[in-house]
């Protein structure tokens, strides 16, 4: 998977940083045939992690895979912790990117719904990483071991969840929705968007077509923007049916 460069943020949003890439051996030179071997290890890796795990996939499946020795995985990581570790990295690095293009929009709101569709078309587009985000969150492991992996994941998500809730505090401020909590209007959304793209890269027969989820996201849009949206006052048709 190609790098992105963090978007620059709108005014008031949050600030996505690049990864800082601290987990493994230093970068090589972008373009550089050992920059090609370790983005094919990154990929071949994250396929297999995305299917089996990371406890279950050994060295020699993902050298295997990437038509490499498993000398060439050592030479670029420690070990296989830190190739999951590095796989997480780059693709929440690019969900970020997907979601920072969003938040260039000018209204709160829009942000916020861009986020949303955003976030469904890196699912799409990335369904190992997001396959394999669900498989660590659902089946975590006791693996001293995977806890960087967990750790990095975690750390990925929040800043992009972070950036979103200073969005729904604009717009609340703004008068642009409605108050309420924004704990409880972050899980609706998270939920509704990570609902309808998990819907869509799952691997078995629930699967839906991604022109399905995309109508759904459209309805979903909709729900979110009477649900979320600021209370209207009232007209002189609903005073006179008081």
């Amino acid at each position: 998977m190609p790098s992105h460069a963090a978007p620059a943020s709108h005014a008031g949003t949050h600030v996505f940083a690049p990864a800082r890439g601290d987990h493994h051996l230093p970068l090589p030179s972008p373009g550089s045939r050992r920059q090609r071997t370790r983005q094919a290890l990154i990929d071949a890796a994250g396929q297999l992690f995305s299917k089996q795990g990371v406890e279950r996939t050994t060295v020699e499946e993902i050298a295997e895979a990437a038509n490499l020795s498993v000398g060439s995985i050592y030479k670029h990581f420690a070990n296989k912790e830190a190739l999951a570790v590095a796989f997480i990295d780059e693709s929440l690095a690019i969900a970020e990117s997907y979601i920072g293009d969003a938040m260039s929009a000018d209204s709160p709101v829009d942000r916020i719904l861009g986020a949303g569709d955003a976030y469904f078309r890196y699912a799409r587009d990335h369904s190992a990483a997001c396959r394999f985000a669900m498989m660590r969150a659902f089946d975590p492991s006791d693996n001293e071991a995977t806890d960087p992996i967990d750790r990095a994941m975690a750390k990925r998500i929040q800043r992009i969840l972070l950036a979103i809730a200073e969005n729904l505090k604009e717009a609340m401020d703004a008068g642009l929705l409605r108050r309420m909590p924004i704990d409880e209007a972050m899980v609706f959304l998270w939920g509704t968007w990570s609902g309808v793209a998990h819907q869509v890269i799952r691997q078995d027969p629930l699967r839906i077509p991604a022109e399905l989820g995309d109508r759904a996201l459209g309805l979903a849009r909709a729900v979110l923007t009477d649900a979320l949206g600021p209370t209207r006052p009232p007209t002189s048709s609903t005073l006179a049916e008081a």
